[in-house]
């Protein structure tokens, strides 16, 4: 699982690219009452540690072979992501939007860290999976274990 940031440029002034990075006013409901920062606001970014949940999915007839999912949600000061922050932001299939962002909240991150405390951040998490589908003659049995393991799964 990969993640990034998002993309925060320096309009070229005085003012520190950190300062300049401010949370757009599409991104307001995350703020609350608690301060965030975005990736470039940020000394260490939030980083991506673990998950034991894997999404219930199962791909749609007609689909394609990969599917991906950009989410976007704040990781609190202590690693967790908040789940009532969730957003699908772009998707090739709802449906696998929808079993990732149910498995948000077994996902561990290392929190952000500005000036020496951690933080929340506004987190963008790209998810992808890739499908295989193998074809075998009618009345054969499933393919061997050797023979699966020398297919390979498209790539996304």
């Amino acid at each position: 699982m990969a993640v990034a940031g998002l993309a925060c440029a320096s309009a070229g002034n005085k003012i520190s690219g950190r300062e300049a990075c401010v949370i757009a006013a599409r991104d307001s409901e995350f703020v609350g009452f608690r301060p965030l920062y975005r990736d470039c606001a940020v000394d260490q970014v939030a980083r991506f540690v673990s998950t034991d949940a894997h999404p219930n999915f199962r791909p749609e007839s007609r689909a394609p072979m990969c599917y991906s999912a950009d989410l976007e949600f704040v990781v609190d000061s202590l690693g967790r992501p908040e789940v009532g922050t969730a957003r699908i932001v772009r998707t090739n299939s709802e449906s696998f939007a929808r079993a990732e962002l149910e498995t948000l909240q077994a996902w561990k991150y290392e929190p952000a860290i500005r000036d020496g405390k951690t933080v929340r951040q506004l987190v963008t998490a790209h998810q992808t999976a890739a499908v295989m589908v193998e074809v075998v003659p009618a009345g054969s049995g499933p393919p061997s274990p050797s023979h699966a393991a020398s297919q390979r799964p498209p790539t996304c």
